[in-house]
Parts: structure tokens; C-alpha cells; sequence
């Protein structure tokens, strides 16, 4: 089946049309999607969902490795018009772009993007739009405005304070009828307090098709709103940190230590139709940070970026953007840019920054005050039964090393059924000897009697023949 999409145009009033047309296409394995091209110029570029501005790139090499038609010039409706086809080759979502520049903008800026096959949940192409809203990846490509002085910005990394100045508040706040008291941490560029009459949740895809992320890795949520984390393909985790450190639990950069939530490993198959979750429940507005602690064989998921954060302030030295950069920089090998794109590090030496956290607040069980984030004591694991978040954190340690000690089980299980092979070997060797030793030791019959064979004795005679009537040793 072919799908067809109109790219650009003018309207009534001739002023362009920055739109893919229609801009959200559902398609099946093996249709084509038909982009033409219509009044000025335009192209059809892949892109990804995190960064919709930018040319879609290998994780590991960064290079462009999405499709591109090339501007394509359009100078009148009349005649035949250029198209650029793709075919569908799975179910998976297909995000781009067109990369025209403005004069102080650009297209893809203002929402001339499409998504083929975006999920109805999560990485949805409503995210999608808004993601592409806030990317600023094109505008260093942008002609300078002259009443306007640029500063060329040095690739070494700088972290960002791990501390800020917060002001513990206690605040009675009435919804309807009922009371509600909350103590929080007053953060610069965090909202209010404010509890919803009818509290929501907020969904959050963990891995999945598109990597390594939290999807959407930052929302803002207000006192009683519940988050739930779904489990897509790979194998995650959602564990509390702090602003400072990352990829660390939060009870061990705290002393005493403040116990965060932590849902344990989610292994999930790639062609699972069943998706576990896990809920917290948010009690204020203070920012909570956190990471999947996944450790692969050459990287761990949290330093490529693998992090997330609620009620993460948008301004200042505190935004998600550089929690995810001082992720990578101390625990990867890449550096997270302003647009989210992460590149390779100056340093090739990954170790931890100040181990001291970051001022927040904790109210619920087992959170205590003054440190690192909200959540709830209460929280959903697996197929929806209620956990405790705080009572279920004082494993974690022993969890950790079961874990490691799990990894080295293929090992030890080789090596253990090697064993047992060469003793069964020797075992069998040893009773073989002796079944056929004892096999050649023969007992004679006790009724048994040699009967003696009395030979004729003879002599020889001169010609060679005997005489058997003479004795042998007889004179001739």
C-alpha cells in the first residue's frame, strides 16, 4: 500500500506551509511512504526522537546513518512535482524532519517533523512535536544577527555545583475539603507545591526500541500524582540518586543513609506482549533524580545517558540536561551536549566526582528530609502488587551481590559439569579394567582330570625314517 505525504506548500494567503502532510502515518511491513515536494524547498530527513533536529547517527560511531532526499527546490505547483519514497521495513517508528533554515529559525523548529508508526504511549508523536519545540541543534547554523555577540563555547567539560542554595518550607495547602501539609525543599526554578484536586499519572517507557532512556526522561508532576515506569525490551532498572552523584543509589553517597526507591532488574524479552511496571508516589515538588544501574560488558547504562529526573528545575546549574551530562562525564566515555546529543569525552578516564549529594527533600516512609528527592513508601513491582518502597531498599546491598554473584554462575556451572564429565570418565575406565581383568583369571573344573598322551617313541634311521619298534635311544 503506498501512503502519500505532502511536504511544504503555500496557503491561501501564499505564505509558506512548514508542515509534512499528514504528519503522523500509520503503515504496515512492505507499504511505501510517497513524500512530494510542493512550493519552495524542502527535504525529508531522518531523525530521532530525543534529538528531531539533527540527522539520525550510530550510537557508537556518530555517523549519520538515516535516510536524506537533499533539498529539493520547488519553484511552481504546475508541472510534475519531485518525490522521495521509503519502504517499511518493520513495525518500529520512523521519526524526521526537514533540516531548511530560516532566517532566524528553522522548519524543523517549528514543527515541520513526522513520525511513521509513533506509539500511542510514551514516545508518542505529541512528545515528539514538543521535543522538536525545545531543540535548538540547528540554530549554530543560523546566519549571525549582528546586534548579537557569539561566544564559542570549549568542548572540556565543566560539572556543575552538586549543591544549591534550598530553603526548607512547610506549607498548609487546602484542595476542596481536604488539609493537606507538606514539607518541601525550596529549589531555584522548581514549581509549586501545589496538589492536583485529581491527581495524575505520569508514564514513563524504561529501554525499549529506542535505547537506552528514560522516555520522556523528565516530567514535572505535583504533590499525590503517581509516576509508573513500564518495562519495554532489555533488562533495566529504576533506582533513586542524587543530583551529585548519578549513578550511584542514593543510600550510599548519604550518611546516615536516606533510603530510595529502587524496583530491582526487569528482565523483558524482545518479543514480550507483557510489560511490568513500577509506581512511586510523588509527596512534593523537591527534584527527584534517577538511573538505570544495568552494567553491560564494556559500558553501564547509566553512563550513555541512561537517567531521568521529576521536577528537575529548568533553569540554573540543576537542569535534567546536566544531571545527564554529569552522568556520562563521570561514569562514561561521551559527553551529553545541550541538545542531547552525546559525543565523545576529552578524558578517556571515567571515575566519580564529589561522593557529597545534593540538597533536595524526602517525605514518605523510609525517605527521611533534607536530601536527594521525593517518593513514595508505596510503589507497584511487576504483575501490580503493592511493594514498600523503604522497607524493600534495605536489601538492596545483599541484592547487589547476588547479582554479581550470579554473574560468574555460567563459570562456575562449566567448570563444575567438566568436572563431573572427567570423573564420570575415570569411573567408567576403572570399571571396565576390572570386569576384563577379572575375566581372564579361569578356575579349573575339580572333576576335571588331565588325561596324559603317551607319544610312540622311535628311532631314527639313517635315511630319515623311524622304526617304531625300536626304542629311540636303541644302538643300531
Amino acid at each position: 500500500m503506498d501512503h502519500y505525504v505532502k511536504v511544504g506548500g503555500v496557503d491561501a494567503q501564499n505564505n509558506p506551509v512548514l508542515r509534512f502532510d499528514p504528519s503522523e502515518i500509520y503503515a504496515d511491513k512492505g507499504d511505501r511512504v510517497i513524500f512530494t515536494y510542493h512550493v519552495k524547498n524542502h527535504s525529508v530527513t531522518q531523525s530521532s526522537f530525543d534529538s528531531p533536529c539533527s540527522k539520525r547517527k550510530d550510537p557508537w560511531t556518530l555517523a549519520p546513518n538515516g535516510f536524506d532526499s537533499g533539498f529539493m527546490p520547488v519553484a511552481s505547483e504546475s508541472g510534475t512535482l519531485p518525490t522521495f519514497t521509503i519502504t517499511v521495513t518493520d513495525d518500529k517508528p520512523i521519526w524526521g524532519y526537514c533540516r531548511q533554515l530560516l532566517s532566524n529559525s528553522t522548519h524543523c523548529h517549528n514543527d515541520m517533523v513526522f513520525g511513521i508508526n509513533p506509539p500511542k504511549y510514551g514516545s508518542t508523536f505529541e512528545q515528539f512535536l514538543k521535543n522538536a519545540e525545545h531543540d535548538f541543534s540547528q540554530f549554530s547554523l543560523l546566519p549571525p544577527i549582528t546586534t548579537t555577540t557569539f561566544t564559542t563555547v570549549t568542548e572540556e567539560y565543566t560539572p556543575p555545583p552538586t549543591s544549591v542554595n534550598v530553603v526548607t518550607v512547610t506549607e498548609t495547602i487546602t484542595v476542596e475539603e481536604e488539609i493537606w501539609t507538606t514539607t518541601y525543599a525550596s529549589w531555584p526554578g522548581s514549581p509549586a507545591p501545589t496538589p492536583n484536586k485529581y491527581p495524575m499519572n505520569h508514564q514513563i517507557i524504561v529501554g525499549g526500541t529506542d535505547g537506552f532512556i528514560f522516555n520522556p526522561p523528565n516530567i514535572t508532576a505535583q504533590p499525590k500524582d503517581t509516576v509508573t515506569f513500564i518495562y519495554m525490551q532489555k533488562n533495566h532498572s529504576v533506582t533513586q540518586s542524587s543530583f551529585g552523584t548519578p549513578c550511584r543509589k542514593l543510600q550510599d553517597t548519604t550518611y546516615p543513609p536516606l533510603w530510595g526507591f529502587d524496583s530491582g532488574f526487569f528482565p523483558v524479552a524482545p518479543g514480550a506482549t507483557y510489560f511490568p511496571n513500577f509506581t512511586i508516589i510523588i509527596n512534593d515538588t523537591a527534584p527527584v533524580w534517577g538511573y538505570c544501574r544495568q552494567q553491560a560488558a564494556n559500558f553501564s547504562h547509566c553512563g550513555v545517558g541512561m537517567v531521568f529526573s521529576i521536577n528537575a528545575p529548568t533553569y540554573g546549574d540543576h537542569t535534567f540536561q546536566a544531571f545527564q551530562q554529569l552522568a556520562v562525564h563521570q561514569n562514561g566515555t561521551g559527553i551529553v551536549d545541550q541538545f542531547g546529543n552525546i559525543t565523545v569525552a576529552t578524558s578517556t578516564t571515567a571515575k566519580y566526582g564529589d561522593p557529597t549529594p545534593a540538597p533536595g527533600s524526602g517525605s514518605g516512609s523510609g525517605y527521611g528530609s533534607g536530601y536527594g528527592g521525593s517518593g513514595s513508601g508505596n510503589g507497584y513491582a511487576g504483575s501490580g502488587s503493592k511493594a514498600e518502597i523503604g522497607a524493600a531498599s534495605s536489601n538492596n546491598d545483599s541484592s547487589d551481590n547476588v547479582n554479581k554473584l550470579l554473574g560468574y554462575a555460567p563459570i562456575i556451572l562449566g567448570l563444575l559439569g567438566t568436572a563431573i564429565v572427567l570423573l564420570v570418565a575415570v569411573l567408567g575406565v576403572a570399571v571396565t579394567v576390572l570386569i576384563r581383568g577379572r575375566g581372564a583369571t579361569r578356575t579349573m573344573n575339580p572333576s576335571y582330570k588331565p588325561v596324559p598322551v603317551a607319544m610312540p617313541s622311535s628311532k631314527v634311521l639313517d635315511d630319515g625314517t623311524h622304526d617304531y619298534d625300536m626304542p629311540r635311544y636303541a644302538d643300531a
